[in-house]
């Protein structure tokens, strides 16, 4: 009965006993069980009985009907609840306290009720953390940590937050660590003082501001680029490098989409708002193609994707501008006309398989997908299992492998496209993904062993 991991995802809950998975979900038939797939987190109590918050409410386990059974309570005055909890911890006397949206307090099971805790407290909760020694901590959206008195029912400030939420303490004896949404990561004494910021190198000259990565690219000369949401940086082996573009004319943008390198050795640079920026290290500058109400420019200037083929074809999709081939010789970009009466846009990824065929992935259309030699698209949208169809019209990922195409899509899960069959599965027999099938898909890796990550 006992023994297993209980993991919470924004589909449900998964239990998994080292032999097979099974996964509890909202039922929306149902008046009991999980009120939602979104689950906020996992409690367990003395007793060994699995407590399970979400964004509608609190569960508890029940193992004689193996399901979840709602928990029902008020505010200690009579008031009703905010369901939307973040946050649920036992401390070391067994007492479970919660933060929800607007309040944080201990619950009293004699009464069903939540009682509320203020005094002290002049932010807004988010996350509770007990730690070995059974110290009660609460982060906040604001990214100030407070000390819990469980007994005095009062909160103590600690550490003043950076202004970003707190995602996750860990306390050690008078060291505090805080993982913040976009501060990086932080530790501090007991007392609030700073000691380390763990986030990109803090010389003043890499002007880091956000730790949030879009992008990461190993190039062949063992470089690493990262792509943020604040610039580019490049990590040579001894330090990283911060490409501001207000220092660097050629990156037209700061928010950086996507990373590619090209055959000749040429990496590609996306941005959210500014085109394409190309460097290749023979000229060591970055060189800039914006849209422009000229022929040959790019077609839009959010560039989200890059894919070349083996015969030297660079391919560049965007999202409202459709997909784009770049001319080398006279560097140039033009439309895919086969593409333009499709109305294509928001591209997310492209891809070519063995056979060199040319995948296209687009968050509001589907597949797109061009075999090799021929000019013509054969296009795949959501409906049924047939072998023709996608289990959801958005995808954000695609991996190619010697067997087949794997297809992330947008809160549909993992499909396969079997290049042996020539057709779309939306769940592999090699790979059996149904305990995921409502997840949304944002990146899929093949390693050297075929495992899919």
């Amino acid at each position: 009965m006992f023994g297993y991991i209980w993991m919470g995802s924004f589909d449900g809950v998964i239990r998994y006993d080292s032999k097979e998975t099974i996964r509890f979900i909202h039922n929306p038939e149902e008046t009991n069980g999980l009120p939602s797939d979104i689950i906020t987190s996992i409690a367990i109590d003395n007793s060994n009985n699995i407590w399970v918050s979400t964004d509608k409410g609190l569960c508890q386990f029940n193992r004689q009907l193996q399901q979840f059974d709602r928990v029902y309570y008020s505010y200690e005055n009579g008031d009703s609840v905010n369901n939307y909890i973040y946050s649920a911890v036992f401390d070391g006397e067994g007492v479970l306290w919660i933060a929800d949206e607007n309040f944080f307090g201990y619950f009293d099971n004699t009464k069903n009720q939540l009682i509320r805790i203020t005094n002290g407290l002049d932010q807004s909760p988010r996350l509770l953390y007990n730690d070995d020694t059974n110290r009660l901590w609460l982060g906040t959206l604001e990214g100030s940590v407070y000390l819990v008195n469980p007994e005095e029912k009062t909160v103590v400030k600690k550490i003043e937050g950076p202004g970003s939420l707190a995602r996750t303490i860990y306390a050690s004896n008078n060291d505090v660590w805080v993982g913040y949404e976009a501060h990086g990561a932080r530790l501090y004494n007991i007392n609030g003082t700073l000691k380390t910021h763990y986030a990109y190198f803090n010389e003043p000259e890499f002007d880091i501001k956000s730790a949030s990565v879009r992008k990461i690219l190993r190039d062949t000369r063992g470089q690493i680029w990262i792509g943020t949401y604040h610039g580019l940086f490049l990590f040579n082996g001894k330090k990283l490098i911060h490409f501001n573009s207000e220092y660097y004319s050629g990156i037209p943008h700061n928010s950086i989409y996507g990373i590619f390198e090209d055959k000749q050795g040429g990496i590609w640079i996306g941005t959210w708002a500014g085109g394409v920026a190309y460097l290749h290290h023979a000229d060591n500058k970055f060189n800039n193609y914006r849209h422009i109400k000229e022929p040959g420019s790019i077609s839009d200037n959010m560039v989200s994707s890059f894919v070349q083929t083996p015969d030297g074809e660079i391919f560049v999709g965007t999202e409202r501008g459709g997909l784009n081939k770049f001319d080398i010789e006279t560097s140039s970009f033009q439309k895919v006309a086969e593409l333009e009466n499709e109305g294509v846009l928001n591209v997310k990824a492209l891809c070519v398989d063995k056979f060199d065929g040319l995948w296209m992935a687009c968050a509001f259309k589907g597949i797109y997908y061009r075999p090799k030699n021929q000019n013509n698209f054969i296009h795949f949208e959501k409906g049924p299992e047939d072998g023709k169809h996608i289990s959801e019209i958005g995808v954000y990922t695609l991996c190619k492998s010697d067997s087949g195409i794997w297809i992330g899509t947008n809160f549909g899960g993992v499909n396969f496209y079997n290049f042996n069959t020539k057709k779309i599965s939306f769940i592999s027999k090699e790979y059996p993904f149904s305990q995921f099938n409502n997840i949304n898909i944002r990146s899929l890796a093949l390693d050297s062993k075929d495992n899919l990550w």
